[in-house]
This record gives C-alpha cells, sequence and structure tokens, in this order.
C-alpha cells in the first residue's frame, strides 16, 4: 500500500502523510479504517518506527485520525470532508485552520 521513495528529498515521515491524504481522497481508507500500526509499516517499509510514529503523530494532530491508546490508529469520521477543504483550498488542515 505505502511506497516510499529513498532518493526523494521528501523526508519519509512527510511522504508517508502525503500518501495518507491520496488513500483518503480515493477511497482507498475511509472514516473508522484501522491504520496499520507503526510496528507494521516500520517492518514493511525498513523504516525507522520513531519516524512512522511521527507521521501518525501529524496526521493526528491534523485531525485525519484518531488514535486510541491500546486500540491503535483510525481514520476519523470527517477526515474525507477535512482533505476535499484542503483541496479546494489548496490549504494544510491544522487544528489551528478549523
Amino acid at each position: 500500500m505505502y511506497q516510499i521513495d529513498v532518493i526523494s528529498r521528501t523526508p519519509v515521515y512527510e511522504q508517508i502523510i502525503r500518501q495518507t491524504e491520496e488513500f483518503i481522497l480515493k477511497g482507498v481508507l475511509k472514516p473508522g479504517d484501522r491504520m496499520p500500526s507503526v510496528r507494521t509499516l516500520s517492518v514493511e517499509l525498513s523504516v525507522n518506527p520513531n519516524t512512522i510514529q511521527k507521521a501518525i503523530a501529524e496526521l493526528d494532530r491534523r485531525t485525519l485520525i484518531k488514535s486510541v491508546p491500546g486500540k491503535g490508529s483510525f481514520i476519523s469520521d470527517n477526515a474525507l470532508e477535512l482533505m476535499h477543504i484542503a483541496k479546494r483550498t489548496n490549504y494544510r488542515i491544522s487544528k489551528r485552520s478549523l
């Protein structure tokens, strides 16, 4: 699902964020869907778990996902709506912008 370009100048965590946003827009990830765990993504992508955690934290800060302690991270109910607004206004999502 996720693909990392190791030669890209874009940081890995940002690549994960952008791909998650694309998956939400394309309907690959729907509200309520569980995100892969940090450990799973780390092994799958051969990326340091701290990098994955940084991407998850940023997605949570942007309210695109909701982290539930002990359960995992899930796509928020309004993620698609937030992505459409961001795309329409060409604006990055953050809690400050809501």
